[in-house]
């Protein structure tokens, strides 16, 4: 018997190796990636053989993830050797621009056009948002280029992470 164990002849056959890591891209709306969502993603997995196979797999979107961001899905990557266990899927986050929208962090901002006449006189403007719409009052008196806060307006309150700010920023047209 060896000081090694394995006793007579030692170990036979293939050691088990965990599969391969696996990446695939997975294109989000603005809206999607600030809110969360539920989202299908479709990759290939390779088997021991070589041979790829076409999956569809259900990944919950956490609110707030950004552009470039990966999630993690344990155990969905290429398949283990000689019992060892499967890899992990990374899906990688492209995130698409909004016309309306642009994120900093947390927060959200946005441009709001208003007349001459509502930036001197005052004006309640109804705003659509990402989760629905809001009414934002514009004081008399309020110049172009002026930022007005919505406070908890941006990305959605997650985890330990405080909810973002809305930040509009009034254009006189």
């Amino acid at each position: 018997m060896s000081i090694f164990g394995g006793g007579r002849g030692g170990h036979r056959g293939p050691f088990p190796q965990a599969g391969p890591d696996l990446e695939t891209r997975l294109t989000l709306s603005f809206a999607e990636a600030v809110l969360g969502c539920e989202k299908r993603v479709e990759f290939s997995r390779p088997d021991t053989e070589g041979r790829n196979h076409r999956e569809t797999l259900q990944v919950r979107i956490p609110p707030g993830v950004e552009e470039g961001a990966r999630i993690r899905l344990a155990g969905k990557g290429g398949e283990g050797i000689a019992g060892g266990p499967a890899g992990d899927l990374y899906a990688r986050i492209h995130v698409q621009k909004h016309k309306a929208f642009k994120r900093d962090g947390r927060n959200l901002t946005l441009d709001v056009p208003i007349s001459i006449a509502e930036a001197i006189t005052g004006a309640e403007v109804d705003l659509a948002t990402l989760d629905g719409r809001v009414s934002l009052k514009v004081p008399p008196g309020t110049d172009g280029g002026t930022r007005l806060r919505l406070r908890g307006k941006g990305v959605p309150a997650h985890g330990k992470r405080p909810a973002g700010d809305l930040y509009v920023t009034i254009r006189i047209r």
